[in-house]
């Protein structure tokens, strides 16, 4: 089972959405990029979603947010990070906690509450030469002020350098019929299946 320790040191990391705001309208128009980058990895968004830069402070962890938006409703959120372990904190638990931590401090500042774990995954098959390591986790979870439940996954891997991890924060599959879950979680797929080497 996994232990998730969430991060203590200071994190500066700006989304460019709340998911909790459900009455604000956001205009993405000027901050949309075609291909999700981050340290040595790119990834193209799935079909119909769109792909802003995560901006952060942090010279430690790069990131973007790919967000399916259906008629001003944001349906589904995929959330690509890297973080630079070459100088870790003396006290960092595994690897894969810590990130995981990390993210779910994130995300709680965007208005979702993790709750108990629901599945987890052992060697994930993933695309990309050099990248490895990958283990997923779902958690239910619930947007504050919104009484349909959520859920939570979060897929962690590696290469040489870096560490990275995705999360996807969806309806949960009872939602709707599970219209959104099966949508957001093809999304997700996609996304994992697309990976490639980056040279920056």
């Amino acid at each position: 089972m996994w232990r998730i320790a969430i991060a203590c040191f200071g994190l500066h990391l700006s989304t460019v959405a709340h998911a909790a705001q459900d009455d604000e309208t956001i205009d993405f128009a000027d901050q949309i990029t075609p291909v999700c980058e981050v340290e040595k990895l790119k990834v193209s968004p799935p079909d119909g979603w769109i792909n802003v830069p995560i901006q952060t402070e942090e010279t430690i962890i790069r990131g973007c947010q790919m967000m399916l938006i259906v008629e001003k409703d944001l349906i589904g959120v995929l959330r690509v990070l890297s973080f630079d372990l070459s100088n870790p904190p003396a006290d960092m638990p595994r690897w894969e906690e810590h990130l995981i931590g990390i993210e779910s401090m994130l995300i709680y500042e965007m208005g979702y509450r993790l709750h108990k774990p629901i599945w987890q995954r052992q060697d994930v098959g993933i695309s990309g030469a050099g990248f490895g390591g990958a283990k997923a986790i779902g958690f239910s979870a619930n947007i504050e002020g919104n009484d349909k439940p959520q859920e939570a996954h979060f897929l962690v891997f590696e290469n040489a350098t870096h560490k990275y991890l995705i999360s996807l924060l969806t309806p949960a599959r009872p939602v709707d019929n599970g219209i959104h879950y099966k949508s957001n979680t093809q999304g997700m797929a996609a996304v994992i299946r697309n990976f490639r080497g980056s040279g920056s």
